[in-house]
């Protein structure tokens, strides 16, 4: 019996290794269904926000918009402070018209919706083209690397890019918000410091399988490792009172789990972060069809 004793504890080791294996799986399935009941449930009430909120949301931009007009073409006249307050009023329903939009955008569903070849280099592109001036205007340098000329995977065009420009915003939001504490003293960081975005499209290997890889990268102030396990649930943010509506990460993570892929934050405290999303490569000889 002792010549089989190696044996028996090699197996038994390999028995308590597939059945742990399968243990976490069941776990993360369970999860997974989990989140999915509480975006279907997030879903629902979206919808009927959005319906509930918009026609008195309207009415009370409407209302603010028609007495700034009315102070400047004369026929209105109103205490500088009153009409000081209109202006921010507009500025709310804004705020509070984006939170709707961006319920919308969390709650649809696309399952049914047809998804096509993309190339992952145009979508990044008609992104950056599309913030290119907000970037520039707050100081922002953006280093393009694309390895790869055509990055194909089978998607929705509009959703990936609305990914991508959550990405961005969410990189400019953070560069701002160091420079802030830069200049009231609050960090110190080397002299040469300007605001960086590195952005990087092209294939890896994830999960044995070819994916194509986006990364977008920043210098600014980085995140806690106790506020990764938060970042993409919705509502969450750890941007200033009134900034950001803490829905950017959930609906970039919602889009990329439709698009059978997946989204991970690597960071580093004080020196920035990197989100990178890994999409499934789309080629005419693989398995995977446009549905």
């Amino acid at each position: 019996d002792s010549n089989y004793k190696p044996f028996r504890e090699t197996s038994l080791c390999s028995e308590i290794a597939k059945r742990l294996a399968q243990t976490v799986e069941t776990q993360e399935r369970n999860i997974e269904l989990y989140h999915s009941g509480q975006l279907a449930s997030l879903g629902e009430m979206a919808a009927g926000v959005a319906h509930e909120l918009n026609q008195p949301l309207s009415g009370i931009r409407t209302f603010a918009e028609s007495v700034i007009l009315g102070c400047k073409q004369g026929y209105l006249k109103v205490d500088e402070k009153i009409l000081n307050k209109q202006y921010k009023i507009i500025k709310q329903c804004e705020r509070m018209e984006k939170i709707i939009n961006d319920l919308r955008i969390l709650s649809r569903d696309t399952s049914k919706e047809e998804m096509m070849p993309v190339n992952v280099v145009e979508v990044v592109e008609s992104a950056l083209q599309l913030l290119g001036t907000q970037l520039k205007v707050h100081g922002i340098t953006v280093s393009k690397n694309y390895l790869e000329e055509q990055c194909i995977t089978l998607g929705h065009y509009n959703r990936l890019e609305q990914v991508v420009i959550n990405l961005l915003t969410n990189a400019k939001d953070t560069l701002d918000e160091k420079e802030e504490k830069i200049k009231n003293n609050e960090i110190a960081v080397p002299e040469d410091w300007t605001k960086k975005i590195e952005i990087t499209v092209g294939f890896t290997i994830k999960n044995d399988k070819r994916h194509v890889r986006i990364s977008v990268q920043d210098n600014g102030l980085g995140l806690k490792k106790d506020t990764i396990r938060h970042i993409f649930k919705p509502f969450y943010t750890n941007k200033p009172l009134g900034k950001g509506t803490g829905l950017g990460l959930s609906i970039s993570r919602r889009i990329v789990q439709e698009h059978k892929g997946l989204i991970e934050v690597y960071p580093k405290v004080g020196e920035g972060c990197e989100f990178t999303v890994f999409l499934p490569e789309f080629s005419p000889d693989n398995d995977q069809q446009p549905n």
